[in-house]
């Protein structure tokens, strides 16, 4: 699935005439792996040990298709956001323009510049505790952990496996009934006969 090779070496010829690479004192170690989408990768290490390991790890993670390409880890979260956003077509417009209005103002403010792969379930709560602390209201703040995971579910194809912005526990407190909120059967008889005689 790859090899590991030293990034500073010597050409030598062993007794059978083939050339070979001897390590340099010092050198680092690279590990060279084909990702999922057939690129060439690598990854620099200290030691060949480490090196090695690192190739069994991916190797394991790409047969068993948990692989997570380092390159979209680092990807920011705005990066990914317009990917989501274009698949909201299909939602009702109002569901949409509330979409949008919480990506922009509080969304891509706290999250935008964010690697990916950085981003963690706390770091979530932290945006959660910031949001009621500025007095955005449960329901919104539900909301704009919503459009979160939204996004990172776009990601978990190539930049992470798990969605950190799920499992939130944000609670909305229900509108208690007053009196007058509901209609009394003098209301309903008056109503009644409103519609039958305009």
């Amino acid at each position: 699935m790859g090899f590991v090779e030293p990034t500073m070496f010597a050409w030598v010829t062993d007794s059978g005439g083939r050339r070979r690479k001897q390590p340099v004192r010092g050198t680092h170690w690279k590990a060279r792996y084909r990702g999922e989408d057939g690129r060439a990768r690598s990854r620099s290490f200290t030691t060949k040990a480490e090196a090695q390991d690192f190739l069994s790890r991916t190797s394991a993670d790409i047969q068993r298709g948990d692989y997570i390409d380092p390159i979209e880890r680092r990807r920011h979260f705005s990066d990914w956001a317009p990917t989501w956003w274009a698949t909201t077509v299909k939602l009702r417009p109002t569901t949409r323009r509330g979409y949008w209005q919480l990506l922009q103002n509080h969304v891509l403010p706290y999250f935008g510049a964010r690697a990916m792969g950085n981003i963690d379930y706390l770091d979530v709560e932290k945006f959660i505790a910031l949001k009621i602390s500025e007095g955005l209201s449960p329901k919104k703040v539900r909301d704009a952990v919503s459009v979160v995971s939204l996004v990172m579910k776009c990601a978990r194809t190539n930049a992470r496996k798990d969605n950190p912005a799920a499992g939130h526990q944000i609670r909305v407190p229900k509108r208690k009934l007053r009196p007058g909120d509901v209609p009394d059967m003098a209301d309903i008889e008056r109503l009644v006969v409103h519609v039958r005689d305009p």
